[in-house]
């Protein structure tokens, strides 16, 4: 087994906004998310109501006494309607249920466009959804939490996603670029010596 400790990180680029393609476009599209602060949502209640009309990403969250955690992301989904979305989620219901305090944050997906442009985003906050999921590993993302983000019929894109507003308790990277290329190098004897 290779030890992960002994891999660097690929240096392709100055900045991720340099790492070009053949046409001399970035290669990684970018995302902001601002995550809201944690909201309560009460056993036997309705999800809470957020002030959002567009499609976003969200995290159900538990806390309970005997955790050695706090705020422990449970689940990560996305939604084209936050005020409608919660009525009939199975997953969602079942943690409520549990025990202790479940809370919901929501994050509107800020897609910063012009060259690097955004085509579908339905596809666009799936690949962003699946690559929060692998970051952040919840227990009820059963399916996600075992398929490499952008495999399947439909190729995914290189992201650079920037995590604002609530922290999570840190369990949420501020940046995430993926994919990136981590190696082990090998000695380099390029050079030549001069002899005298």
């Amino acid at each position: 087994m290779t030890d992960i400790a002994r891999f660097r990180v690929a240096k392709l680029a100055q900045s991720v906004e340099n790492v070009l393609g053949g046409n001399g476009r970035p290669i990684f599209k970018s995302a902001n998310l601002l995550w809201s602060e944690l909201r309560p949502w009460e056993k036997d209640q309705q999800a809470p109501i957020f002030e959002q009309d567009d499609a976003c990403i969200y995290a159900l969250v538990r806390n309970h006494g005997r955790s050695h955690r706090r705020d422990i992301i449970e689940y990560i989904g996305i939604t084209k309607n936050p005020h409608s979305r919660f009525y009939n989620h199975a997953v969602a219901q079942e943690i409520v249920k549990l025990k202790g305090t479940t809370s919901l944050a929501i994050a509107p997906v800020n897609f910063i466009s012009g060259r690097n442009n955004i085509r579908n985003r339905d596809m666009a906050l799936q690949e962003i959804e699946h690559i929060l999921i692998w970051a952040a590993q919840p227990r009820y993302n059963i399916k996600k939490n075992y398929t490499l983000p952008g495999l399947g019929k439909n190729r995914g894109h290189a992201w650079h996603i920037i995590n604002g507003g609530y922290r999570f308790a840190g369990q949420l990277p501020i940046e995430i670029i993926y994919p990136w290329m981590l190696f082990i190098p090998g000695r380099n004897r390029a050079l030549r010596t001069q002899e005298s």
